[in-house]
């Protein structure tokens, strides 16, 4: 249990002394998420009332939408990692000794 403590100490450690930083990219993110959901909510509240019927309604539309994003680009990230993964597989059955080595060196 002391070995857990003392990791955790740690981190605790590390994010208050980096407090700054992160209190500062949330401000940064809070900042420009107001601002983008002011210019949405002004620029589709005519043509979607029903989606942006208030700027609160924008700030959701836009945590979803960043959200959505994210996960997408997750989930075409962990295809492409597939995909590297069977064309090095492909490349080792062919090759063997050292070019094998660094094709796997490629792909870390």
């Amino acid at each position: 249990m002391k070995h857990y403590n003392t990791a955790l100490e740690d981190l605790f450690t590390a994010v208050m002394d980096e407090r700054k930083s992160f209190l500062t990219a949330v401000y940064i993110l809070s900042i420009a998420t107001l601002a983008t959901s002011c210019l949405a909510y002004y620029a589709e509240h005519e043509a979607q009332p029903d989606k942006f019927g208030s700027i609160p309604d924008a700030m959701w539309w836009a945590v979803i939408t960043l959200t959505t994003v994210i996960e997408r680009l997750r989930q075409s990230f962990n295809l492409t990692r597939e995909h590297a993964n069977v064309i090095t597989e492909r490349l080792r059955q062919e090759r063997s000794g050292p070019q094998a080595f660094l094709l796997d060196l490629r792909y870390i």
